[in-house]
């Protein structure tokens, strides 16, 4: 009889930080030359949040009240990449220019550790440290699905949760919370029956 975390912590062990975040991509990036979310934002009262990705023109337009962002390309926020990527060539591997934007950040992407650091212990696989405690840049997913949970880096933290509560299920997060010096930001992409 197996102990019910050793299978776990052997696939930790041997998957790496790119076949992580491949993973990742298969579950998060959604194939279709446009998306649109609609959602609201977590003040009193909430302002409603409308986020629309054009694939051909590698574009993000986040509106909230009414007030439209354009982020294109290398513009596109770090935390909204993890979920819109451009087309890559047939032959190429997805992982690798959200790698290197991964690097770019700060995070070390060799580096990885399994922790119990997610909602009520649940397993976390964080990319860019070598210990759970450890402070560094660093991208953690949820182990049982492989979304991001987690994503750090500067002065920015931003944690994704609710993913079965979302208007795009088990592919973009319900909840988003970004928390910078000077501001924390929470945004609510939940489906009717969770508002």
């Amino acid at each position: 009889m197996h102990h019910p975390l050793l299978i776990p912590l052997l696939f930790a062990f041997f998957i790496t930080p790119t076949q992580m975040v491949q993973q990742m991509l298969r579950n998060t990036v959604v194939d279709l030359p446009l998306v649109e979310l609609a959602g609201e934002t977590g003040d009193e009262p909430p302002a409603p949040v409308a986020l629309k990705y054009d694939r051909a023109k590698d574009e993000v337009t986040l509106t909230v009240a009414q007030t439209p962002s354009v982020m294109s390309k290398e513009g596109v926020t770090p935390w909204l990449r993890l979920f819109f990527l451009p087309p890559v060539a047939k032959d190429a591997d997805p992982a690798e220019p959200l790698m290197a934007r991964l690097s770019k950040l700060g995070i070390n992407t060799e580096k990885k550790v399994l922790s119990t650091t997610g909602p009520g212990g649940e397993l976390i696989l964080i990319i860019g440290k070598e210990r759970a405690d450890e402070d560094a840049p660093h991208l953690a997913l949820y182990r049982s699905g492989m979304l991001p949970f987690r994503l750090s880096y500067g002065e920015t933290t931003v944690t994704f949760g609710e993913y079965h509560k979302s208007v795009l299920p088990l592919a973009f997060p319900g909840t988003v919370e970004i928390r910078e010096p000077a501001r924390t930001v929470r945004y609510r992409f939940l489906r009717n029956e969770y508002r």
